[in-house]
C-alpha cells in the first residue's frame, strides 16, 4: 500500500481530534510517526461505547507522540480518563517485530473497580490505586521490573523473568503482597481457602 501522510483536526459531539501521522506502510505500519491529541468533555460517552455502566462525569484526553530516535521507534502515551491518569513511554524496534521492547508505565486513580470493568473484569472493589513499573523484552526473554501496585491499603510488588515468553516454563517470578486486607484478594489471586 505504501507510505502515506495524514494531517487534520475536527470535532464531533464533544470529541475533538487534532493530529498528524507519517505512516511508513499503510497495510503493515512498522514505525509510524504520530502526533495525536484526542479530548472530550464527557468520559461517560466513551464508557457507553465500550458497553460499561457509565461512572462519574469527567473530561478525557489522550496524547500520543511517536518518533524515531537513534534507529528505535519511541512512543509516549499520556493523558487522563476522568480522574484516572496514565503515562506510558517506551521504545521498540517497530510494530512488526515486537521482540525488542522497553516500556515504562504509570497510572493512578480513585476507583480500580471501575477501570477493570472496562476490561470486563468484575472482581475488583472501588478502591484508589496506583500502578507503575517497567517491562523489557529481548527476544524470548521478558523482564518485569519493579511492577508496584497500591490498591487501597494493599501493596503488590512483582518482579520476574520469563525466559521463554510467551510460555511460562523456566519463569522466575516473585510476587509480594502486603496489607491489612489481603483476604479480600483471595479469589483474584486464585488462592485456596474459605
Amino acid at each position: 500500500a505504501g507510505a502515506v501522510s495524514i494531517e487534520g483536526e475536527g470535532s464531533f459531539a464533544g470529541l475533538s481530534v487534532d493530529g498528524r501521522a507519517d505512516i511508513d506502510d499503510l497495510a503493515r505500519p512498522d514505525r509510524p510517526l504520530v502526533q495525536l491529541n484526542i479530548q472530550g468533555a464527557d468520559i461517560r460517552e466513551i464508557e457507553k461505547l465500550l458497553g460499561v455502566e457509565p461512572g462519574e462525569p469527567g473530561t478525557y484526553q489522550l496524547l500520543l507522540d511517536s518518533e524515531l530516535d537513534q534507529g528505535n521507534w519511541t512512543v509516549d502515551l499520556r493523558g487522563h480518563l476522568g480522574e484516572v491518569t496514565f503515562d506510558a513511554d517506551g521504545e521498540a524496534s517497530g510494530l512488526q517485530d515486537l521482540s525488542q521492547i522497553d516500556l515504562n508505565i504509570h497510572s493512578k486513580g480513585p476507583d480500580m473497580g471501575h477501570v477493570m470493568r472496562l476490561f470486563r473484569l468484575d472482581q475488583f472493589r472501588q478502591e484508589p490505586f496506583e500502578v507503575q513499573g517497567r517491562v523489557l523484552r529481548d527476544g524470548p526473554n521478558l523482564e518485569l521490573q519493579d511492577i508496584n501496585m497500591d490498591l487501597g491499603s494493599t501493596r503488590f510488588d512483582l518482579d520476574g523473568t520469563l525466559r521463554d515468553f510467551p510460555h511460562l516454563r523456566g519463569a522466575q517470578v516473585e510476587l509480594e503482597v502486603r496489607g491489612e486486607d489481603i483476604e479480600s484478594f483471595r479469589d483474584i489471586l486464585g488462592l485456596p481457602g474459605t
